[in-house]
């Protein structure tokens, strides 16, 4: 291995990306003024410039002077890019400019797909007019129509005129919940919209957007052929995923199968998709790499390939991102075959976030990179490893390497986001990755040959949706076995970055006999046990109240250390969807389990009691005889529209918190609002304010 700073020398585009994504991390959550920016990026000019005037005996011993001016601007450029992309700093936002009763003028940008009981579609917004003026806008609307509203003939560029009221994206507010209000903010969404007969209209003209119009039918075209050859559903999902990423006919149940068992990239169209086609020319243009005009035009040729394939797969970010990774690979390779791989994927990276800075936050994005370079850093040296002269077990030795070299650093990611780690993903991967490489080969050759109908389309086909059909069996079998993976994991974004760095230097210690690494990697696992053992701590000596957001719904937990009561509906515990999207989060963030009981917090139909708060859970059982004294209550929480006014609670409750859970229609929400407004009150609506979180 070649010394630290021989290696920095090489790749000298990771630290100026370092200090571009510090940049806008620091302004996404810092969000300083831009005038400090401008003065930081003025001091940095000119230390490079008094660098360059020095004479050259000065120079050298003032390199430093140089590197720093050049870091920062790139720190500041990071941090300005940030900031233009923030819709809140868009003046055309439609988020600076909408008011209520506005009427908004729409673009939608795909066809409406049936989602339970409405239909749903991304639409741009073009102006919005208020007092008869009109201004044009930017930004994004999600736009949900009733299904007894929708109209069939509604497509990408259909222009509508939408005078129901936007309403802002808001998160439920459940503790760990998905953050979809940051989500979508990266996606420059900032209301949705629902729509019924009267409050719309479609306009004769349809909006011209040649590319996107041109992918979307390139998509259809790739979607008609494939449900023309697969009648079995689940055949069709896994087919439409793997090919183009379409997930709206997968099976949850699938879904989750397959992220049990640590292949669910195999269903996310990524870089892996990418990687076998580009595999797949590489080997088919060996035999012509003597030709020396061959060799220069290969590169374009695979990059013709590899841009044709996103295309067809819709564009989706996730593709297109790892589509522009491949090309810096591949021309890099073109004008210097000696250069860094890691250069070329830190340009690649650079390159997306400056026009999509928010991608940094996208999951696909860190596990697309993370992947990569695990695999850049450490497979060739697992891969040596073990010598086999077997040349079939050698290839399968290849792939595990590939494999367990990507884990390495995708693992920390994994375990935050996701909270799971897949035991068997090894053996599930040695099987299904090759498997599903022939699947995604056969379904090209499927598009390939469609235009014909002949019995070997139909044999293709066949072949294909046999390779499916064992594949999900494979994982559903993998999945099936008890210990298939470790479920419940928690961990924070500082451990997260902490187990980064273990694994850097533990592997790096190992693998390139560096003994810094291994002081790197006994410091960072110090302090990941101590901020462990502290939540741990933490998270013995909790008592909480939680009032969930769940949609219709009453959820409540009241937790007393690492244990818990669910007090509500039960049709939230045995519906596996409501448990895990919206309690689950919770206990697991929390750490703690559901008991029968806790050791010193008593409950009842209508009271939680502990030694220092009262608690009362008010709905139509609740007698409503006035005792002799004031009940004295820490909050109190109103359940499945309870008919009892606020008025007539406060005249024998002595209570400064009431609660009104999600099970309450918004009407009875609204009525409850004015009269805590009338008798001074303070009203936490979960339906509306999010879940509520209280320390008992």
């Amino acid at each position: 291995m070649m010394p630290a700073a021989d290696t920095w020398k090489r790749i000298p585009i990771i630290r100026l990306l370092l200090l571009f994504v510090v940049g806008i991390i620091v302004h996404f959550y810092m969000k300083l003024p831009l005038f400090f920016y401008g003065v930081l990026c003025m001091l940095s000019a000119c230390l490079w410039l008094i660098y360059q005037i020095l004479p050259l005996s000065y120079q050298f011993s003032n390199a430093w002077m140089k590197g720093i001016g050049i870091l920062f601007i790139f720190f500041c450029t990071g941090a300005f890019v940030c900031h233009i992309s923030l819709p809140a700093n868009q003046k055309n936002n439609i988020c600076n400019v909408y008011t209520k009763g506005d009427k908004v003028s729409i673009v939608l940008l795909d066809k409406p797909v049936e989602k339970n009981k409405r239909f749903k579609v991304l639409a741009r917004a073009e102006s919005v007019e208020h007092n008869s003026t009109i201004t044009k806008v930017t930004g994004n609307v999600i736009v949900y129509f009733r299904k007894d509203s929708f109209t069939n003939n509604l497509a990408c560029g259909s222009t509508l005129i939408v005078s129901a009221p936007l309403q802002p994206i808001h998160n439920s507010g459940n503790p760990g919940a998905f953050n979809y209000e940051q989500y979508c903010l990266f996606q420059n969404i900032a209301y949705q919209t629902f729509l019924n007969k009267r409050n719309y209209s479609v306009q004769p003209t349809m909006q011209y957007m040649p590319l996107l119009q041109a992918v979307l039918q390139a998509r259809d075209a790739v979607l008609n052929i494939l449900q023309k050859h697969f009648t079995n559903r689940n055949d069709l999902g896994i087919a439409e995923a793997l090919l183009i990423g379409y997930r709206e006919d997968l099976d949850k149940d699938i879904v989750q199968a397959y992220s049990n068992t640590g292949v669910v990239h195999i269903i996310a169209i990524s870089g892996l998709h990418l990687g076998m086609i580009y595999g797949l020319l590489l080997f088919l243009f060996k035999p012509f790499d003597k030709i020396r005009l061959f060799r220069i035009i290969k590169p374009l040729f695979v990059l013709s390939i590899l841009w044709g394939f996103t295309f067809i797969a819709g564009a989706a970010p996730s593709i297109t991102r790892s589509a522009i990774m491949f090309s810096f690979i591949v021309t890099g390779e073109l004008f210097n075959r000696k250069t860094s791989i890691l250069n070329n994927l830190a340009v690649s990276a650079f390159f997306i976030l400056l026009f999509a800075p928010f991608s940094l936050w996208d999951v696909g994005f860190q596990l697309s990179y993370a992947a990569v370079l695990s695999i850049v850093l450490f497979s060739h040296t697992i891969e040596k490893v073990f010598f086999i002269r077997n040349k079939i077990l050698h290839h399968l030795w290849q792939l595990s390497a590939v494999t367990i070299s990507a884990q390495i650093l995708t693992m920390p990611f994994i375990l935050y986001h996701f909270h799971q780690f897949p035991n068997l993903f090894l053996l599930s991967n040695l099987v299904a990755v090759p498997l599903s490489g022939f699947i995604l080969y056969g379904e090209l050759l499927l598009l390939a040959i469609s235009f014909i109908s002949t019995p070997f389309t139909n044999f293709i086909a066949s072949c294909t949706s046999i390779l499916i059909e064992c594949l999900n069996k494979f994982i559903l079998f993998m999945d099936s076995h008890p210990n298939a993976s470790w479920n419940g994991i928690s961990i924070s974004i500082f451990q997260a970055i902490a187990l980064t760095f273990i694994f850097i230097g533990f592997f790096t210690w190992v693998f390139y006999k560096n003994k810094k690494q291994l002081w790197v990697c006994l410091s960072f696992a110090t302090l990941f046990c101590m901020a462990r053992a502290i939540d741990f701590i933490e998270k013995q000596q909790q008592h909480k109240l939680i009032v969930f957001n769940v949609p219709s719904h009453s959820a409540i937990d009241i937790v007393e250390g690492r244990r818990a009561v669910y007090n509500g509906d039960k049709v939230v515990m045995e519906d596996n969807f409501l448990r895990n999207f919206h309690l689950q989060p919770s206990r697991i963030q929390y750490r703690y389990t559901l008991s029968d009981s806790l050791y010193s917090t008593i409950i009842t139909r209508h009271y939680i009691t502990t030694h220092k708060k009262t608690i009362l859970l008010i709905d139509d059982s609740f007698p409503t005889s006035k005792p002799t004294t004031k009940i004295q209550a820490a909050a109190v929480i109103l359940k499945q529209n309870t008919s009892v006014s606020l008025a007539a609670l406060s005249s024998f409750i002595a209570c400064p918190l009431f609660i009104a859970d999600a099970s309450n229609m918004p009407w009875k929400i609204n009525r409850w609002k004015k009269e805590a407004e009338k008798l001074h009150l303070r009203l936490h609506s979960v339906t509306d304010q999010g879940a509520f979180v209280m320390e008992l």
